[in-house]
């Protein structure tokens, strides 16, 4: 969730909590059965999608950004949009071990932050393949 260090400082640590709350429950809405959500860092998730191909991965992503903007946190009649910047990659027959897919991820994640807030690119071609 792109800003949670802010709003964990503005709103404090309960509300914060229930903000990750919400969001979890949001993606596990969307993810199909078998994907597996998880809190992954502060304000970060990480999202086991088995068989999934760049194409599934890409369409969850974006369905995740369209239910966040119709889907604030509310509470005390205060509405606090949530936004997230999505990095992925997909399981390529040359990563040795799962940490190899979980640093081509991190690695997108910090791409999609560096090139446009609120998107998932695409990993090029030559960094993972499905």
């Amino acid at each position: 969730l792109d800003s949670f260090q802010r709003i964990n400082e503005s709103f404090g640590p309960d509300t914060a909590v229930a903000i990750l709350q919400h969001a979890a429950t949001l993606l596990q809405k969307i993810c199909r059965e078998g994907d597996l959500v998880g809190r992954y860092g502060s304000g970060e998730f990480l999202v086991l999608l088995p068989g999934a191909d760049g194409d599934t991965v890409a369409f969850l992503a974006e369905t995740f950004q369209q239910v966040l903007r119709k889907s604030p946190f509310t509470e005390h009649n205060t509405a606090i949009l949530l936004q997230a910047t999505i990095g992925w990659a997909t399981l390529d027959d040359a990563m040795a071990r799962s940490y190899d897919l979980l640093i081509a991820a991190s690695t997108e994640l910090y791409r999609a932050k560096l090139t446009r807030p609120y998107r998932h690119p695409a990993p090029p071609a030559d960094s993972c393949t499905p």
